[in-house]
């Protein structure tokens, strides 16, 4: 094996172990909105609050779109048809979470799909009470409509966001870095007996 290559499979052993120390949490999520508004025809919402609650692992530094592991249901009083998903943006600290059809963040109504969105601002800024943004929901039996919250969403419900414990990741194996060591050095040594070779011929 050429010394380039040893050194490179090194340096990809131990940037690999560098990404897996990314600390990973549990959040658990609790939301309730109320005084939803139809989108089209004067209907009233059925049902008229929507209430769930997940428990979701994120890395607060890490950007998620359309992310469909990590996420575990406990209750939704909405029927959906899709996998469920989530997106995350690092910058901003907003979280999207709803149905996979057209993405975590898309309620479609023509024709109506059972979907829903759910959008959180300060998701992991620690306060209680976070920022909901905006909720959306749809349901065939209602007909081609979408329901939605007011423009000043966070006045038409909760959503208090727990962060937990840092989920556990797949450990470093003990011999590791006795290994990269090992191969730094051999790699080391077949370098120095190239140059004293090279050295000889000269």
């Amino acid at each position: 094996m050429r010394v380039k290559n040893v050194l490179l499979a090194a340096a990809f052993l131990l940037l690999g172990t560098g990404m897996a120390s990314a600390a990973t949490i549990q959040y658990t999520v609790i939301f309730e909105v109320d005084r939803l508004v139809s989108e089209g025809p004067s209907v009233p919402p059925n049902p008229d609050t929507v209430s769930g609650s997940f428990k979701v692992n994120l890395d607060k530094t890490q950007n998620y779109t359309d992310q469909t592991s990590g996420i575990d249901l406990l209750n939704l009083n909405l029927v959906f048809d899709s996998p469920l998903a989530f997106s995350y943006n690092a910058a901003t600290d907003v979280f999207t979470f709803g149905g996979l059809a057209h993405g975590a963040g898309t309620v479609v109504s023509a024709p109506a799909e059972n979907d829903f969105s759910l959008v959180i601002g300060d998701f992991t800024a620690g306060v209680l009470n976070s920022d909901l943004k905006k909720f959306t929901y749809a349901q065939i039996a209602l007909g081609d409509i979408k329901f939605v919250t007011l423009p000043d969403a966070s006045r038409d419900g909760f959503a208090l966001v727990l962060p937990g414990a840092e989920v556990a990741t797949t450990p470093i194996p003990a011999g590791l870095p006795l290994f990269l060591t090992a191969m730094a050095g051999l790699g080391f040594a077949a370098f120095r007996k190239k140059s004293a070779i090279a050295r000889g011929a000269a």
